[in-house]
This record gives C-alpha cells, structure tokens and sequence, in this order.
C-alpha cells in the first residue's frame, strides 16, 4: 500500500477498461438486475472466479 494512496497505472487501466465495457454492454441493450439484499440465489446460477467445476449428471451415483 502506498503512502499517497495512488492507484498503480495498471489497476487504473483495468478500472477503465471495465467501465468502458460496462457502458458498452449497456448500449447494446445489455440490462443489470440488482439483487436485493438478503436475497439468496443458488450458487448454480452465479459464475465464480475460483470454484470446483460442477460434476456431471452421469457421474453422480444413485444409492441403490
């Protein structure tokens, strides 16, 4: 962290780059929806940047 509480030209670049994205998606017709909070959605519809892979149907044992 630094002293000046600067942000690196790197992290500022990202933070442009994703704004310009955003707006981008926005003119295409792209639509947000906010979820409220406290709200809970299933973890199967979110996408996560560090998750175990979901296993497939057929590989899921049925007791017997």
């Amino acid at each position: 962290m630094s002293i000046t509480r600067v942000a690196p030209k790197r992290k500022e670049l990202e933070r442009l780059k994703s704004k310009k994205a955003l707006e981008d998606y926005l003119k295409k017709g792209g639509k947000i929806t906010e979820i409220p909070e406290g709200e809970v959605t299933s973890a199967a519809t979110m996408k996560f940047k560090y998750r175990n892979a979901r296993k497939p149907e057929h590989t899921k044992k049925v007791p017997e």
